[in-house]
Formats: structure tokens, C-alpha cells, sequence
């Protein structure tokens, strides 16, 4: 549990890992080191005793050195005039089906997002849930672009803007993305009626699912 103010853990030479759960009205960064195989682990639920007032993760974009979201929940809070912002500064590999809160706060996901997978050709399809409220959703980097990396469903629900990666060789590659907001931003800005459904086509920028807005 996260007692007082603001709390930051810099691993100088190794990995940063949580098995259990994570509490405490509190503004966390954690940073990993490149080389120290593992990264940044989220290894039990964080926030959902007491809500983090932010969190942002740094890692590396090696394979082995991830962000890897293992415990299935984090929820972070604009309470008392917290940011509430979850910001995931390196690649991030989904290792349970996973519920982002962030209660008002900005999600950003800085760069490359996966689901685990057997490290070949085959994926678990974890599946990811982002309750932002009226934060904004941002992905920057390719969207379960590896091999083995392909998402579950996507599901977004919040009245912030979401935005997908603006270069043409970024991809999103999942089973199904739902959101209830009527905005969404690729490669170019696409505005969306209830009940429309979009699919992202075009070189270099495959999506094999539907984007529903609810």
C-alpha cells in the first residue's frame, strides 16, 4: 500500500515486479531496465482496494523487458484533483485479460501494445477493457502487430476521444473493438454515427475486426 506522496521506483540494473496488489491514493512511476528480462510486471490487481492517482510505467521496448500487465485490473482516480492518468511509456504485453479504469484520466499507450503468446505464431487473444470516463484513449504505437500478439476484443467505454496510431505503418490487429464515443482518429479523422461500424483498410494499416460504435 502506497502511504504518502508521490512514489517513484527506478531500478537501476533490474526488472520491477508486483506479485500481490497495489493500493494508495498515490501518483507511481515505475521504471525497468533494458536488459533485466521481465521489465515492469503488474503481477496482482492494482488500485482496486484504494484507486493510484497516476500511474506511469517505463520500461523497454526489448523482448523480455515489456511492460506485461498480468493481474488483470488497474484503476487509477481524478479524486482530490488527481491526474488519474495511466501512461504506458514502453511496449506493453497484456498477459490476462485486462480492465483499464482510470475514472476521468487519460490512458496512453506510448508504444507498441500485444497480448501474450506462445512467442511463435499463436496468441492467448487476452482481451482488454479501458474505462476511461471522460479521458482520452490514445494507442501510438502498432496494435498487436506481433506474430504471436493479436488481441482478444477491444472494448472502450468513456466520452474522450480515442486516437490510433496517425502513421500509415501502424496497424491494429485484434478480434473486435467497441466504443461508445463518437470520434475516432487514425490516419485520418473518421466521425461515426450510432450502430455505424468501421474497418480500418488500406496498406499497411490491417484490421481484421469492427470498430461498433454503441
Amino acid at each position: 500500500s502506497l502511504s504518502s506522496g508521490a512514489v517513484v521506483v527506478n531500478a537501476a540494473a533490474n526488472s520491477v515486479e508486483f506479485t500481490g496488489t497495489l493500493d494508495g491514493a498515490q501518483n507511481l512511476t515505475l521504471t525497468g531496465t533494458a536488459g533485466a528480462v521481465g521489465g515492469v510486471i503488474l503481477g496482482g490487481a492494482v488500485g482496486s482496494g484504494t484507486p493510484l492517482s497516476s500511474l506511469t510505467i517505463n520500461a523497454a521496448n526489448t523482448a523480455g523487458d515489456e511492460i506485461r500487465l498480468n493481474g488483470g485490473t488497474v484503476i487509477t482516480s481524478t479524486q482530490g484533483g488527481a491526474s488519474g492518468a495511466q501512461t504506458y511509456n514502453n511496449a506493453v504485453v497484456v498477459g490476462a485479460n485486462t480492465t483499464l479504469t482510470s475514472n476521468g484520466g487519460a490512458v496512453t499507450f506510448a508504444n507498441t501494445l500485444n497480448s501474450s503468446g506462445d512467442g511463435a505464431t499463436t496468441s492467448d487473444f487476452r482481451t482488454l477493457n479501458i474505462n476511461p470516463g471522460a479521458g482520452n484513449t490514445t494507442f501510438t504505437g502498432i496494435v498487436g502487430g506481433n506474430a504471436d500478439g493479436e488481441l482478444g476484443a477491444i472494448t472502450i467505454t468513456g466520452t474522450g476521444a480515442i486516437t490510433f496510431p496517425t502513421t500509415e505503418s501502424a496497424s491494429i490487429n485484434n478480434k473486435a473493438l467497441t466504443a461508445n464515443v463518437a470520434t475516432l482518429t487514425t490516419a485520418a479523422a473518421h466521425t461515426f454515427a450510432v450502430g455505424q461500424k468501421f474497418v480500418v483498410a488500406g496498406a499497411g494499416a490491417p484490421f481484421d475486426g469492427t470498430f461498433t460504435v454503441t
